[in-house]
């Protein structure tokens, strides 16, 4: 546990609800009378310390919340509007720094240790909100809230983890050419899935909209009963469903004539 508190990374952790709680409990969305009912605590020493005793450069130094004390009384109206946009930016910066951090480590046994210490750092923090009791629906939407956040960074964690793991020890017949192709098969799936979602959202944006009688008869700029007798006199294709009958724009285009 030492070890994980002396985790540079999960000190200066942006994204975790403690520290969260901490930078921005000033917001508007905590009561003012109400304490945030911080534990100061030296790792070292293995004592509590007073909050003018704790320095944020020491690295034994941490800090804990009373969160059945502190969650309970947020309102997720104020809460949800005021933070939205700062936790996307604390995770961002948080996985930007993660990154930073692994790439500093050449072992992958201990870039995957890390990245596992992380989750359970998230996990451990997901458990204690689920565990708060007696919350009205409002304190149960804040909770929700943050489970989702977390859930998401552990999903990252889990993917960071698979992508750092080592051939099985002993007589596996896993090598690691054969993981460094799956992770590649797997990037390359990704990238294929995503690209096949642009191609098919740019597809149907380029389809052509139907319109109405009335509709085609304004695109058209012309009257109703003008419309009609092009309609009558067949240079417009007519499209049928069920009883209403619709037209192409770009069909109505190439039936224009110029005239100079």
């Amino acid at each position: 546990m030492n070890n994980l508190l002396e985790n540079t990374l999960l000190k200066h952790d942006l994204f975790s609800i403690d520290k969260f709680v901490c930078g921005y409990g000033n917001l508007g969305f905590l009561h003012a009378e109400m304490s945030l009912q911080m534990t100061f605590f030296d790792c070292n020493e293995e004592t509590e310390t007073s909050e003018q005793e704790y320095d944020m450069n020491n690295h034994f130094h941490v800090y804990f919340i009373n969160y059945d004390k502190v969650l309970p009384i947020f309102d997720f109206g104020m809460f949800y509007n005021a933070t939205v946009s700062i936790f996307s930016e604390l995770s961002h910066g948080f996985r930007k720094e993660l990154r930073n951090h692994l790439l500093t480590i050449n072992d992958l046994t201990t870039k995957r240790q890390t990245a596992y210490e992380i989750k359970l750092h998230f996990i451990s923090i997901g458990e204690i909100l689920s565990s708060l009791e007696n919350l009205n629906p409002i304190q149960q939407e804040v909770i929700d809230y943050f489970l989702a956040q977390y859930k998401q960074e552990i999903e990252h964690l889990d993917k960071l983890c698979i992508q750092y793991s080592e051939p099985f020890s002993g007589d596996s017949t896993v090598s690691n050419d054969e993981i460094l192709q799956s992770v590649i098969e797997r990037i390359v799936d990704e990238r294929r899935a995503d690209l096949t979602a642009k191609i098919d959202s740019l597809e149907k944006r380029l389809l052509p909209k139907l319109l109405s009688i009335k509709e085609a008869s304004e695109f058209l700029g012309v009257g109703e009963t003008t419309f009609w007798r092009m309609r009558k006199a067949g240079l417009i294709p007519e499209y049928m469903l069920g009883a209403q009958v619709y037209f192409k724009p770009n069909e109505i285009v190439d039936r224009l004539v110029r005239t100079n």
